[in-house]
């Protein structure tokens, strides 16, 4: 279909899928918009496809009524945007060999599963593009917590793009046998990883700001009903507009963790969209929003998650 739009159309070494339209003058810097059509599982609907189908539906009335716009414009499909928020940070120039050799739910590392979207894993670094690459970027997203909704708003202007910081947190007890070890011998991870997570909650809610916590992904070793866990993974996401704000998040984390540990903490931040040129964000009202549902002690480590 952009095809078809009289868009020239391609897909990058990163996997990102293009379309461009040609301006009255090509010299001047594009235009861009566009989101990504991958989603968290069970995401709900439009998230991040309304990006895209919006950036379509602006050159279907273009076309329609012969406009013709002064910029370029182009329209960019992100590739693994929730796996790994790929795409967007190959053109910002901030991926990495460490990068390319991350393992993806997919089973696929970023070198195998870039070149299966049809780009080029020996040629990825080509893609990053020198700042500022846009005149402006718009990207059109529905807004996934209802406070549009409630607000009786139907389209709100994102101030900031936050920072997230991911770490996974490895906790590790002891395992023995659920059957014959009593309750006041055991050193169970699964515990503390109850614990832990409660805590992060309770952390956050305390700190007055627009911040969140969320423990939202968590695995037991052996992982089997009869078995004490001698060993729980679990993830940590903090996210804020304030860098500051997630440094006092995160020590007030780790001064409340089970057992004492200090740790080396690596930080690194997603907010490499905004390397490329302007960035305005929008969040559209969507009636009901559940975009994560279908239907509506130890010690512990932290491993900071690489992209």
């Amino acid at each position: 279909e952009l095809e078809a739009l009289n868009l020239n159309v391609s897909i990058d070494f990163a996997g990102n899928l293009i379309a461009v339209r040609d301006g009255i003058n090509n010299n001047l810097k594009p235009i861009g918009f566009g989101s990504h059509i991958d989603c968290v599982p069970n995401g709900g609907h439009y998230d991040g496809q309304i990006g895209v189908l919006a950036g379509l539906e602006i050159f279907r009335v273009l076309n329609e009524n012969n406009i013709k716009t002064n910029h370029p414009l182009e329209l960019i499909v992100f590739s693994n945007e929730e796996g790994g928020v790929f795409g967007s940070r190959a053109l910002a120039g901030v991926i990495t060999d460490e990068t390319m050799d991350v393992m993806t739910a997919s089973g696929l590392t970023n070198f195998q599963g870039v070149n299966k979207l049809g780009g080029n894993s020996d040629r990825i670094f080509e893609v990053a593009r020198e700042y500022p690459a846009f005149h402006s970027f718009i990207e059109l997203h529905i807004e996934q917590g209802a406070v549009l909704e409630e607000a009786n708003l139907d389209i709100g202007i994102v101030q900031g793009i936050v920072g997230l910081r991911w770490w996974d947190v490895e906790i590790t007890g002891f395992t023995n046998h659920a059957g014959t070890t009593p309750m006041d011998r055991r050193n169970d991870a699964m515990l503390a990883a109850s614990e832990f997570t409660l805590a992060v909650n309770e952390i956050v809610n305390n700190l007055e700001g627009t911040h969140v916590g969320t423990v939202g992904r968590i695995q037991a070793f052996p992982g089997v009903p009869n078995v004490i866990a001698g060993k729980v993974i679990l993830s940590l996401e903090l996210r804020d507009l304030s860098n500051e704000k997630l440094d006092i998040l995160f020590e007030k984390i780790i001064i409340r963790k089970i057992r004492k540990n200090k740790p080396p903490i690596h930080w690194e931040d997603d907010l490499h969209k905004i390397k490329v040129g302007s960035k305005y964000f929008m969040f559209l009202k969507i009636e009901n929003p559940v975009p994560v549902k279908p239907d509506t002690a130890s010690n512990i480590e932290f491993k900071k998650v690489t992209w």
